[in-house]
């Protein structure tokens, strides 16, 4: 028996700049407990190292996941399509360039415009982030906004270093070039 042979897929993994904040994030939130439990071990106060101890179990959920984000989310990208990993909460969303209309390349706003709306948990997911603000700025672009609360949009703002300083545009293009010629 002879398998099929597997396509040659393309990796990208997180930006550099956004692993190193969210490692940064985790070391400062593990830094808190851990200073409690040393000072504990310095002053010989053991309900110091008790709230060091309850601080670390309560935290250490949101630092777990904090890594499983920097580490794990992807963009692999193949002559079916693109495949994206940990981009839409921790959920793997795939397309074929034949359901995406274009991909908007916008420093800091890049996305995948889908033609038909996503099916799923992940699609379920992404319209409730349509409306999202930090202190009253959209997180999103009107334009962005629509094809999020449509279903039709997968963000890949994560692989940004990769469409400025790699070579993820010229592995769109040498798949499918009209999905970056409206960009």
């Amino acid at each position: 028996m002879s398998k099929h042979p597997q396509p040659e897929r393309s990796c990208f993994p997180i930006s550099p700049r956004r692993r190193l904040l969210l490692l940064a994030v985790v070391t400062a939130i593990c830094v808190i407990p851990v200073a409690f439990i040393i000072g504990s071990a310095f002053s010989g106060d053991g309900a110091l190292a008790a709230v060091g101890f309850v601080l670390f179990l309560v935290t250490s959920p949101f630092s777990v996941l904090l890594l499983v984000a920097a580490y794990k989310t992807r963009l692999f990208i193949d002559e079916r399509g693109l495949e994206a990993r940990g981009t839409v909460g921790m959920f793997s969303v795939s397309v074929s360039w034949d359901d995406i209309q274009r991909i908007r390349i916008e420093p800091g706003s890049e996305g995948a415009i889908l033609k038909a709306p996503l099916q799923g948990r992940a699609s379920k997911l992404m319209k409730l982030c349509a409306g999202a603000s930090y202190r009253g700025v959209s997180v999103y672009s009107p334009e962005v906004q629509q094809f999020v609360a449509e279903g039709r949009y997968i963000p890949l703002e994560a692989f940004t270093w990769w469409f400025q300083k790699g070579d993820l545009p010229e592995q769109i293009e040498k798949y499918c070039q009209r999905v970056l010629e409206d960009s």
